[in-house]
């Protein structure tokens, strides 16, 4: 009988410590997605190595589950490390979220989707669709920083289909919530691709106020690559203002501090300002050193003003040549945009028809800043 007792006493008391651990590593794993969530924007490394340091992540289920591979999946695109293009850890954060009620986590969840098919699948129709998912729950959304960014990744993705004024609508809501949500790199992000945008308006007070604030915002960034795209960009707009030297100025300011090696756009950039000012020596030059680039937008632009130059010469060899390398650099542009599968997805959503606009615009030599990763 003794015996029976004693027994009965050993496993109560296993079982209480059993229980003891466990509810030890769950408040373990709580803490952890708590510190995570709270370092993903200011610093996605760090909340990363929180996370992978989590040794219990395979035996999550249900809500902890889904917030893991949220954080995991954002930290590891904000880390630039490739995440899976099929999506599939993502989705089990949009499955468990998508009947719940929490608009901010259901939001996030398409968002963080969208990111993947878009960046490593190249998905952009689908990208789009998940983008919009996240745009639906925007109303009962609190965290500014994720309602700043599905705004700021749908004005992108219609800027890459020329739908320049939905894309300037999207940006304006980007800068309001980067605004209430005191993000300042993330607001001068958006603020650089409508300074874009309101030069094809020729929305001369809008480009204006752009760059004020954008030089306000210059000198508190600790990031170089932002600073230098800030000058560049700043220095595009004179230049088409016919402020030559201003422009030139900005130039320099932004080869000075790029940390590109070498900055193959603000060398176009200056190209062409030294076009306009009459020296094609130089201007020619910094063209060849540029084709360089990989950049397929900014190849097919170096070739577009050298068949222009080699037209008023008069150079017939030239002329054929830059004609052809423009046009199967364009091609291949168009094929990579996928425009009418975006149109489709967006007139799904929207109800309206929107004006498909193809166009060689000079907007090309802008930087565009899609995201701010860190």
């Amino acid at each position: 009988m003794r015996s029976r007792k004693n027994i009965l006493f050993n496993l109560t008391i296993i079982l209480l410590l059993a229980c003891t651990a466990c509810d030890r590593s769950t408040r373990h794993v709580t803490e952890n997605l708590s510190q995570a969530e709270e370092l993903i924007w200011t610093a996605p490394d760090s909340a990363l190595h929180i996370l992978e340091s989590i040794p219990t992540s395979r035996h999550l289920i249900g809500k902890e589950q889904a917030d893991y591979v949220l954080l995991l999946s954002l930290a590891q695109y904000r880390c630039y490390i490739p995440v899976s293009s099929d999506s599939s850890m993502i989705d089990l954060a949009v499955e468990y979220y998508k009947d719940k009620n929490d608009a901010d986590k259901k939001g996030a969840a398409f968002y963080v989707k969208g990111c993947i098919l878009e960046e490593y699948s190249k998905d952009i129709p689908n990208a789009l669709l998940a983008y919009k998912e996240a745009e639906k729950c925007i109303p009962s959304m609190n965290d500014k920083h994720y309602v700043a960014r599905i705004y700021s990744s749908l004005g992108y993705i219609n800027q890459c289909s020329f739908n320049f004024e939905l894309a300037k609508e999207y940006y304006q809501k980007a800068v309001q919530a980067n605004i209430d949500g005191k993000d300042t790199a993330a607001q001068t992000s958006n603020l650089l691709n409508l300074l874009q945008l309101y030069h094809i308006f020729h929305d001369t007070d809008s480009v204006n106020q752009c760059i004020t604030k954008l030089l306000q915002f210059s000198s508190s960034l600790k990031d170089s690559i932002l600073q230098s795209k800030i000058y560049h960009n700043i220095a595009v707009s004179k230049m088409y203002q016919e402020k030559y030297e201003e422009a030139e100025s900005f130039f320099s300011c932004a080869l000075h501090i790029s940390p590109a090696s070498p900055p193959y756009k603000t060398m176009s950039g200056l190209a062409q300002l030294y076009i306009k000012r009459g020296q094609k020596e130089r201007a020619d030059s910094l063209f060849q050193n540029a084709l360089l680039s990989k950049d397929l937008s900014l190849r097919a632009y170096i070739y577009n003003q050298l068949y222009d130059e080699a037209w008023k010469a008069e150079n017939y060899k030239k002329i054929a040549q830059y004609a052809r390398l423009y046009i199967d650099t364009s091609d291949s542009i168009y094929n990579s945009h996928l425009h009418q599968e975006v149109l489709k997805v967006q007139r799904k959503y929207d109800h309206m028809q929107l004006l498909y606009q193809k166009s060689r615009q000079t907007n090309i030599i802008y930087y565009e800043c899609p995201q701010i990763s860190n």
